[in-house]
């Protein structure tokens, strides 16, 4: 008599399992940090002058997946929700919008959004620049056959030189 051929087991995976797949399928961007004054090697901001911070709109769009395994479905949807901005100088901004991006029009008024205003040079910094750095924190939450939240971060640096007017009076 011969044996009956015996199916081979389907896969099978839990449902972290399953959110882990989903949640892989996805790419954080870092945040790209646009800032006035300019980070080119030639621009340098002034104390007390308005530093306006932003960042690419576009990365604030939702991010979504699916995976699926024997019946097992889980989504998953990852959303910037802030970006902090350390300063360099011992300050952090935090800011729950892109920010807007500067333009020459506006002169020394505050970014409506999403700024700051160094009170002290670069000069003592290293190179004689801040390091800005901005670490964008995500909302990533799962629904499905499992539930649950996230919140990674991403990170990108650029560097400041920030300076100082002198006033000088003729008589």
């Amino acid at each position: 008599m011969t044996a009956a051929p015996v199916a081979a087991a389907a896969p099978t995976a839990t449902p972290v399992q399953v959110a882990q797949m989903a949640r892989a399928k996805i790419t954080l961007p870092k945040p790209t940090i646009g800032s006035a004054p300019c980070s080119a090697a030639n621009c340098m901001g002034a104390v007390g002058v308005p530093v306006w911070l932003w960042t690419d709109p576009a990365n604030w769009r939702p991010i979504t997946a699916s995976a699926s395994v024997a019946g097992i479905t889980v989504n998953v949807q990852a959303r910037m929700s802030s970006v902090a901005w350390s300063m360099g100088d011992g300050h952090t901004v935090t800011c729950a919008t892109p920010g807007t991006k500067f333009d020459l029009s506006w002169g020394f008024r505050d970014s409506p959004d999403c700024g700051y205003r160094y009170q002290k040079t670069s000069r003592n910094q290293p190179d004689g620049r801040y390091t800005l750095r901005a670490t964008a924190t995500y909302d990533v939450v799962f629904s499905g056959a499992y539930t649950g939240t996230l919140n990674p971060t991403t990170s990108s640096t650029t560097s400041l030189a920030i300076g100082e007017y002198q006033v000088i009076i003729e008589r």
